[in-house]
């Protein structure tokens, strides 16, 4: 190892040694020029560079700035006015004002009583006092009110009660109840009872009905009608049995 390294440098001091001798003689062989006499060269003037006019910048302008908005003035609230004390009334008006005024009450006027031309229109020929027709139609309209709740409550044991004896009898036949169910309306329903005619005739022919006067047939025999013109719509018939009304229910024709 140690020989390789030293045969390498001495090929490499070798090659140096070649070359700068090599030099040597290149420059051995290259003859020197003569100095050539000096020549008077014109000293031509350098050229003055023209240096750009001046350009004056002129400065800019500054832009006005907007003037700041004012804020109006706020406006003054004046302030509350002291209240004046109010002077003291003189004695003579307290005095009268202290003393309560008794204020008379009005009659609460009378309620309505039926007018004369209802009152013809109700009796027609039958002789009846105006006091008696008053009467007997307070007492009806209130019969008519009772038998509503009754209705509404379809309560057939309660309306039995208002119904006259003659009525309840006749009502309570088969035969009658049949001759009935043939001229209602409802196909194929069939009366069977009297509270079947409670249910199914008397209740839907007046149950929402309004009832405004009554007409007299007789001093114990009255309608109770609904005046639509010149027309009375008949939904109930009273009979006055014993001092009482009661519901009469008519005959089939």
């Amino acid at each position: 190892m140690k020989r390789t390294k030293y045969t390498l440098l001495a090929l490499l001091s070798l090659v140096i040694f070649s070359c700068h001798r090599a030099n040597n003689i290149e420059s051995e062989s290259t003859p020197i020029p003569e100095p050539q006499a000096e020549t008077q060269t014109e000293i031509q003037e350098e050229p003055q560079i023209e240096f750009p006019p001046q350009v004056e910048i002129e400065p800019e302008e500054k832009k006005e700035e907007p003037p700041a908005p004012q804020k109006e003035p706020e406006p003054q609230v004046a302030p509350p006015k002291k209240e004046e004390p109010v002077p003291p009334k003189k004695t003579e008006e307290l005095k009268s004002e202290s003393v309560p005024v008794k204020e008379e009450k009005k009659a609460e006027p009378p309620a309505p009583s039926p007018s004369d031309d209802e009152y013809t229109r109700s009796v027609g020929d039958v002789h009846v006092d105006k006091d008696t027709f008053e009467a007997d139609k307070k007492e009806i309209m209130g019969i008519i009110e009772e038998l509503a709740a009754i209705m509404g409550e379809k309560q057939y044991k309660k309306w039995i009660g208002y119904v006259d004896s003659d009525s309840v009898s006749y009502w309570s036949k088969s035969a009658n109840l049949r001759k009935a169910s043939s001229r209602l309306p409802v196909r194929g329903l069939q009366l069977k009872s009297l509270e079947d005619y409670f249910k199914y005739v008397f209740v839907p022919a007046r149950q929402g009905r309004t009832i405004t006067e009554i007409r007299y047939v007789s001093e114990t025999y009255v309608k109770a009608v609904d005046v639509q013109g010149n027309t009375d719509l008949i939904y109930y018939y009273f009979k006055k049995i014993n001092g009482k009304w009661k519901v009469y229910l008519p005959p089939l024709e």
